[in-house]
């Protein structure tokens, strides 16, 4: 499974978390500002969290020039990574894959998002 959103979805996040079987795994990616304090969320023990620091600016590898990150571009590199991992391009039918996203005014997110395909079977 994939849960991913942004600091306005963390009560929605923490919900979801609490109705999975202790035997769920997957991943879940949160993007906050970096200034942002962590939440404790307690998924299932195969379920990991990962916290996406957004910033309007990043130190670049080895030098002092910064580099600009756009809000939200972070979380939907974390979805597009993880969909072209996890869901293969011929699905198997018995298995069931759960994406729940949000961040609603992420806008690489919602494109993103848009773009995806249907697979057969069950999602």
């Amino acid at each position: 499974m994939l849960v991913a959103g942004d600091s306005d979805d963390v009560e929605s996040i923490r919900a979801l978390l609490a109705t999975l079987p202790s035997g769920a795994y997957g991943q879940v990616f949160i993007e906050s500002d970096e200034r942002a304090p962590r939440v404790d969320l307690r998924p299932p023990a195969r379920v990991a969290v990962t916290y996406l620091a957004a910033s309007e600016s990043r130190p670049h590898h080895g030098g002092t020039e910064p580099t600009t990150t756009a809000t939200g571009t972070l979380l939907a590199d974390a979805v597009a990574s993880w969909i072209e991992e996890w869901m293969p391009h011929e699905p198997h039918l018995d298995r069931i894959i759960s994406i729940w996203v949000g961040g609603r005014h992420n806008a690489p997110l919602n494109e993103l998002c848009r773009t995806l395909p249907t697979p057969p079977g069950r999602l």
